[in-house]
């Protein structure tokens, strides 16, 4: 935000549309036809500076002073100095149509501006795309945004329901249509596992697993239930846990799995994760992760034999 001059203050209340009862220009704005009236930045579509004038609902008391209870509305105030101000909001809602209201006030008391209103709409919320790499005997999960991920550890061999089942007993029809050009037949026979460690590509980008791909929802919520609540029969559960990959974090969490495997068994390792604005869930898993034997090679047992020689002299 760029003000005409510094030593401003700045009132702001966000909502979605249709929270806060709005007039502008004469129309109710209470549909998304009627909000597109509203201006995006500080210029009208002709090239004209916004005013302040055209705003009758709410009032400018409404935002300087807000008495609006709820989450979905954010509300603050600042000082502007001079450039930009940037005002940053949590915890909006994905694909949803909003209004930002702005009262201006100077360095007198009584002098502040009518009510500015602005349209923004925020964007749709995509799942991530996780990967997992194995080091053993630790794992690496990864994801290209924000997510929050559960993951279990499993036996190799004793991956019960729904681990083991058939892809083609759980395929999206409508998504194998959809992405056709990314499907193979071959992957019907692939087991949940296996279709979430299978890749997707574009080029060599990978954009998702065959199950986040394929699978249906019947499918995505048993693995989810799995993972998250241990709802899994004939699995062999040897860890599990739940962690937030953030940019604070460089989206990445690795953990040595040693003290949940025993030397000479493989395992699986599965991730679940979604964005935390909501997004759906995405699915990943890899093998086989071991555990390192630490121990230095021992004697066990030592046999020896002693042969005797004999010698045939010629004279």
């Amino acid at each position: 935000m760029i003000l005409s001059r510094g030593n401003t203050t700045y009132y702001y209340v966000v909502a979605p549309l249709g929270k806060i009862q709005t007039v502008y220009d004469g129309d109710v704005i209470n549909t998304v036809d009627k909000w597109k009236t509203l201006p995006e930045s500080g210029l009208n579509a002709d090239g004209t500076p916004v005013t302040d004038k055209l705003v009758t609902m709410p009032s400018s008391n409404d935002i300087m002073n807000p008495r609006y209870a709820g989450l979905e509305y954010k509300t603050g105030y600042g000082t502007y100095r001079a450039g930009t101000a940037r005002i940053s909001l949590d915890g909006l809602s994905a694909d949803t149509e909003y209004i930002a209201y702005f009262v201006l006030k100077g360095e007198a008391q009584d002098s502040y501006s009518g009510v500015y209103a602005f349209r923004f709409k925020t964007e749709v919320v995509t799942r991530p795309v996780l990967t997992i790499t194995l080091m053993n005997p630790s794992a690496m999960i990864q994801s290209d945004r924000e997510a929050d991920v559960n993951y279990m550890l499993m036996v190799a061999g004793k991956e019960g329901e729904p681990f083991n089942e058939k892809l083609g007993n759980y395929l999206d029809q409508d998504a194998v249509t959809e992405y056709s050009n990314y499907w193979n037949q071959n992957w019907e026979n692939l087991t949940l596992l296996e279709a979430m460690r299978q890749s997707v590509r574009t080029g060599n980008r990978d954009i998702g697993s065959v199950f986040d791909f394929f699978a249906d929802s019947v499918a995505k919520d048993k693995v989810t239930n799995a993972v998250l609540y241990s709802s899994t029969t004939g699995t062999t559960i040897a860890a599990n846990g739940s962690v937030s990959l953030t940019k604070s974090n460089n989206l990445t969490f690795t953990n040595d799995f040693t003290k949940n495997m025993t030397v000479g068994t493989s395992y699986w390792i599965v991730a679940v994760g979604k964005s935390p604005l909501g997004s759906g869930y995405a699915f990943r898993s890899n093998s086989y992760l071991s555990a390192v034997d630490g121990q230095h090679p021992m004697v066990t047992s030592l046999t020896t034999e002693t042969r005797e020689t004999k010698c045939l002299r010629v004279s």
